[in-house]
């Protein structure tokens, strides 16, 4: 019996199991469905994402609104840490290019609390009765080299990288979850999915 070919064969098998792609991506898509009911607008790009009031939703239950300054936020804790909102990007699209119908808006969340996070959040805004709603809200984790955010207007397709749920040690992402998404009329429905390792520079 030849053993070496018999373990080779075993450890290839086991790589290939632990990246192969689990049941559904490490990522949270949430429908809220917000309305802010302080502010008037007659169209998307008339609101001032730069100065916000940003939430994050897990369900229905929101985090307490965070007003942002030139596209920034910070809130500490009474234990120590901090939470720190940062606006990337506004993207308009759908309507007309000088009436959009929806905004997706980026921004990264930043939390210090015993142990660090990073996490990207998208959010899509349009406007119901003159008041903006947040229709969607997408969070990923983007600890990790080569997370991101690719969204193309003309096409309505977006891509988010960010790290996987696959057990590796905090400092150490091996594996990154690329999904893809394309509007559907009202939200962003996921269209594929695939994990593939972390190229280190």
């Amino acid at each position: 019996m030849k053993i070496a070919p018999l373990v080779l064969s075993l450890l290839f098998a086991a790589v290939l199991s632990f990246a192969v792609p689990a049941d559904k991506p490490n990522i949270r898509v949430e429908s809220p469905r917000f309305v802010y009911e302080n502010v008037i607008a007659d169209s998307v790009d008339r609101l001032n994402f730069r100065k916000w009031e940003y939430r994050e939703f897990t369900g229905k239950k929101s985090s307490e609104g965070l007003r942002l300054v030139d596209g920034k936020a910070a809130r500490p804790h009474l234990q120590g840490g901090s939470d720190e909102i940062m606006l990337r990007r506004v993207s308009f699209f759908g309507g007309t290019p000088d009436r959009p119908k929806f905004a997706l808006a980026e921004f990264m969340h930043f939390a210090a609390r015993g142990s660090s996070k990073q996490d990207g959040v998208v959010q899509v805004y349009g406007i119901e009765k003159e008041r903006p709603i947040l229709l969607q809200q997408i969070v990923f984790d983007a600890q990790a080299e080569g997370w991101g955010i690719e969204f193309v207007p003309e096409t309505t397709t977006l891509e988010i990288r960010g790290r996987a749920d696959d057990g590796t040690p905090h400092c150490c992402p091996r594996f990154l979850d690329v999904v893809t998404f394309k509007w559907s009329g009202g939200r962003f429905v996921q269209k594929s999915y695939k994990r593939v390792p972390i190229e280190k520079q």
